[in-house]
């Protein structure tokens, strides 16, 4: 209530009328806008369109023909799905490991969402191997579909700075799930994870590349798990998306004094050896 009365002094009842409006019908907006040029890029393209359980089944993707996903139209999957297909946002990732001549064999996927990043990363390395990480329930059931079982292993948890149990923050779009270890307003639970322990787990401690989208959550990540370092060594290649200016500048500072290379690509910041 504090918040809505500051908004309402600063802008008016109509001003804020309108930006508590804009605020809430944007992101809806943004997915179903999406989802729109993701179905006219199928059916322009020829490709094989199919709906089962309120899922749609897309059969050919950008440079990947062969390949298809399926997502929740109407969404922020639909969102996903062109982050990475269509605007190649790990595409410096595949590069670098072209150009170092390595064959990447284990990735860890922190914000898994419903696999796209996965799998788009298995599109160019079909020998690497993932463990995914997804707090929300409703994205792992997608996700399940959408991964392949003998090269993917799903888990239904939250990267943390340490293991125990957290609570989610909000529900409202399956994109920007966030947790707290403090009371949220979201529905239910889901178990923390740190990276360090995942790390520290013989079959995923010589992971190559690790993707890290957690929607704030990153931030007691980099700055409370304080045996990252020592684990992060051997790992060839990181990106992280913060989710505000302190959190990037904690990134940068932290990644750089680890040993990484910096780069800045989209809303992504890059760190390689």
């Amino acid at each position: 209530m504090k918040k809505i009365n500051q908004v309402i002094r600063a802008f008016g009842v109509i001003g804020a009328f309108w930006l508590i409006l804009y605020k809430f019908l944007y992101p809806k907006l943004q997915a179903f806008k999406s989802s729109l040029e993701l179905l006219e890029w199928g059916v322009k393209h020829e490709a094989i369109l199919k709906r089962k359980n309120n899922l749609i089944h897309l059969q050919g993707l950008p440079n990947f023909p062969k390949s298809s996903m399926w997502f929740r139209p109407f969404t922020s999957d639909s969102l996903v799905v062109r982050q990475h297909y269509f605007s190649y946002e790990l595409q410096p990732v595949v590069e670098y490991f072209k150009q170092i001549k390595k064959e990447p064999q284990l990735m860890i996927d922190a914000g898994g969402n419903i696999g796209v990043a996965t799998r788009y990363m298995q599109e160019y390395f079909p020998a690497l191997k993932a463990l995914v990480l997804e707090a929300a329930g409703s994205n792992c059931n997608v996700a399940k579909i959408n991964l392949d079982p003998l090269r993917s292993i799903l888990w239904e948890k939250a990267l943390w700075w340490r293991s125990e149990e957290l609570n989610f923050n909000n529900n409202d779009s399956a994109w920007a799930i966030r947790v707290s270890d403090k009371p949220g307003n979201g529905n239910g639970k889901v178990s923390g994870i740190s990276l360090s322990q995942i790390l520290a787990m013989e079959e995923y401690a010589e992971a190559d590349f690790i993707k890290i989208d957690i929607e704030g959550a990153e931030e007691q990540v980099f700055e409370l798990d304080k045996k990252l370092p020592e684990f992060l060594e051997k790992v060839a290649c990181i990106t992280v998306e913060p989710h505000s200016e302190y959190g990037r500048e904690l990134l940068e500072r932290k990644l750089k004094d680890w040993g990484y290379q910096i780069e800045y690509h989209g809303e992504l910041i890059f760190g390689f050896r």
